[in-house]
C-alpha cells in the first residue's frame, strides 16, 4: 500500500497550475494547493488512486470558490471617505 507522499508527490504541480488559472495570483495559488494537500491528507483513505488528480482539482475549485464568496461579503470601510447623508445637526436645523 502506499503513502500519502507516494500517490499525492506526481501533482503538487498540476494543482498549482490549475490554482493558477484559478486565481490569477501566484500567493494565491501557493494557498490554494497547500490547502488542497491538507484536505487531501485529512482524507486520503477515501480518495482511490484512479480518481486521486480529478479529486484535488475539485478541492482546490471548491477552495477558491469558498474564497471567493467570502471575500464577496466583505466590504471594505474607506475611513477617508465622510458619510454623504446629512448629520444629526444638520436635520435637525432642518426642522426649524
Amino acid at each position: 500500500m502506499l503513502n500519502f507522499e507516494e500517490r499525492h508527490s506526481q501533482y503538487p504541480g498540476d494543482v498549482y497550475r490549475f490554482a493558477v488559472w484559478l486565481s490569477g495570483a501566484h500567493m494565491e495559488a501557493e494557498d490554494i494547493t497547500v490547502e488542497t494537500f491538507v484536505r487531501a491528507w485529512l482524507h486520503f483513505g477515501s480518495i482511490s488512486m484512479e480518481t486521486l488528480k480529478g479529486n484535488l482539482l475539485k478541492i482546490a475549485c471548491n477552495i477558491f470558490l469558498t474564497k471567493l464568496r467570502k471575500d464577496r461579503r466583505e466590504v471594505m470601510v474607506l475611513e477617508g471617505y465622510p458619510d454623504p447623508s446629512p448629520g444629526p445637526e444638520a436635520m435637525s436645523e432642518a426642522r426649524i
